[in-house]
């Protein structure tokens, strides 16, 4: 708990500067704490509660000093000789001003030991190094807390108490984990225990803290262990820094990435819908012949390069015409897409199938030879034949017409075996139709 006898920093705090410093109240010159190195120089002499100016050989030394601090001073300067268990030596005193928490004037004399003649911008150091030492935790632009090793406050500085809007009793009167939402822990007991018992270095998390309002700010906690002069583990140091305008850019700038990520997202599916409009029939979905002659050419440089076969496929439907007069073009382009997906069943994937024109299709089957290209045709030929086309009332029937050609006993390049299996495939409608037939 916050002691109102003892000003901030605690006394473990204090502990760690290496020159003498003792507090004294102003009033009556009472001695409220002295520090390690104060208390090896006096001895059993000075306790907490004496009155110190009987550390003095003289005493208005002291009340000079005390005086000045009731005048409103912040600093003031004396030297006095004083003698300990060793010996005598001359001592530069500094002394600032403070309050308590109960708001009295107290007095924090730091003594430095002057064993020669010491230079004035040497006096001007020392005295900025006790201010520092001793404005830093309350002046300190962080929060700044100590806690024991049940997370009970023991002190906190005064941006921590402006961080969360209470006063320094109501603070005392908390738990850490009071100033987080429910559903999170500010620094639990098992995390305490870990820095206590040397497992672990130092904890540091973001947290969505609490204020007395009942606002929310994120905060940047650092844990640490507070050790004293002689390395015994002490205290838990915790310092906080308020990074809720920072979160708030982090925020935005996250909801920006993930906007335009959506953007791009959006951009890339309309890139590859306008690939696919480019290269697909709209009717069928098969690649059109634009694609079909690109990939001819590309499969068969693959062919040359491996020495393996590839197969041409040339397929019409019989009597395309009179059914599409008959019955409309609606019905002769559901022919059309039922062929299709019937040529995607009968075909391997790795075969390319295509919408030549019209009522033509094309098959490239890379690695087929001529007589495995005529036996799937012909599979997909029976298929084609037996397929019942369910169009409104009607029942709709119809055959194929195929010619194959084979790379490169028919032609080394695309133009010829495009030329072959459509002359092989005439060959099949002037021998009436429903029929495979193969170049040469």
């Amino acid at each position: 708990m916050l002691n109102p006898e003892f000003p901030n920093p605690i006394p473990d705090w204090n502990d760690q500067i290496p020159v003498p410093v003792l507090t004294v109240r102003c009033a009556d010159q009472k001695l409220l704490f002295l520090n390690r190195a104060a208390r090896e120089l006096f001895g059993d002499a000075a306790k907490p509660g004496l009155d110190g100016a009987a550390l003095f050989p003289d005493q208005k030394v002291l009340q000079r000093l005390l005086d000045s601090m009731q005048q409103g001073n912040e600093t003031a300067h004396a030297e006095v000789v004083l003698k300990n268990a060793s010996k005598t030596c001359r001592y530069s005193i500094t002394a600032n001003a403070a309050e308590d928490t109960s708001g009295t004037r107290i007095a924090v004399l730091a003594l430095s030991e002057m064993v020669a003649e010491v230079s004035k911008p040497e006096k001007a150091k020392f005295r900025s190094d006790i201010t520092m030492c001793w404005g830093i935790f309350d002046q300190a632009a962080v929060g700044i807390a100590l806690f024991d090793r049940n997370l009970d406050f023991l002190d906190v500085n005064r941006c921590w108490l402006d961080m969360f809007g209470y006063t320094a009793e109501e603070m005392s009167a908390l738990c850490p984990n009071d100033l987080t939402l429910p559903e999170e822990d500010f620094l639990t007991y098992e995390r305490a225990e870990m820095l206590l018992e040397g497992k672990l270095d130092q904890y540091r998390g973001e947290k969505r803290l609490v204020r007395k309002d009942g606002s929310l700010f994120c905060g940047d906690l650092s844990a640490s262990l507070l050790r004293d002069g002689k390395g015994t583990q002490s205290v838990i140091l915790c310092f906080l820094i308020d990074i809720t305008d920072r979160k708030l850019v982090e925020d935005k700038l996250q909801a920006s990435n993930e906007q335009l990520e959506a953007q791009l997202a959006q951009n890339r599916l309309l890139q590859e819908r306008l690939r696919d409009l480019a290269v697909r029939d709209p009717l069928t979905s098969l690649f059109n012949r634009r694609y079909m002659e690109e990939t001819l050419r590309r499969e068969l440089l693959r062919a040359a390069r491996e020495d393996r076969p590839l197969s041409l496929v040339m397929i019409d439907i019989d009597r395309f015409k009179p059914l599409n007069d008959t019955y409309g073009h609606p019905a002769g382009d559901l022919v059309l897409k039922e062929l299709a997906a019937l040529l995607l069943r009968h075909l391997r994937s790795e075969d390319i199938v295509c919408r030549f024109g019209g009522d033509e299709f094309v098959a490239i089957l890379p690695g087929a030879p001529l007589m495995t290209a005529a036996q799937r045709a012909e599979s997909c030929r029976l298929a084609f034949q037996d397929l019942r086309i369910v169009y409104e009332d009607q029942v709709l029937t119809s055959a194929l017409s195929i010619g194959v050609s084979e790379y490169p006993r028919h032609g080394a390049t695309g133009e010829d075996l495009l030329f072959q299996a459509d002359s092989a495939m005439y060959m099949a409608k002037r021998a009436g139709g429903n029929r495979v037939m193969v170049w040469g």
